[in-house]
């Protein structure tokens, strides 16, 4: 699975990934000391993400109320969706 965090020029954050989860994503969790970022599933598991996130990267996501979540595979959207974006 590949997955990568995108920022739009007005600062709106999301990730986009190039296979679908086994649940659908309710909500990323973002550890602003560790610079690392974990999604949550519906069906009550975690994935952490193995991105680097950058300190200005880290800046903009502190303000940020959600986050764009989606899959793209062979071309074609299969998951767009809008989640809570958590800090711990």
């Amino acid at each position: 699975m590949n997955i990568d965090l995108l920022l739009s020029e007005n600062d709106k954050c999301g990730l986009v990934c190039d296979e679908a989860f086994e649940a659908n994503v309710v909500g990323v969790v973002f550890d602003a000391q560790a610079h690392m970022m974990a999604l949550e599933l519906a069906n009550h598991d975690a994935i952490d993400l193995n991105i680097p996130i950058e300190e200005s990267f880290s800046d903009i996501l502190l303000f940020q109320p959600t986050i764009q979540v989606g899959v793209i595979a062979d071309g074609r959207i299969e998951d767009a969706r809008q989640v809570p974006l958590m800090y711990i």
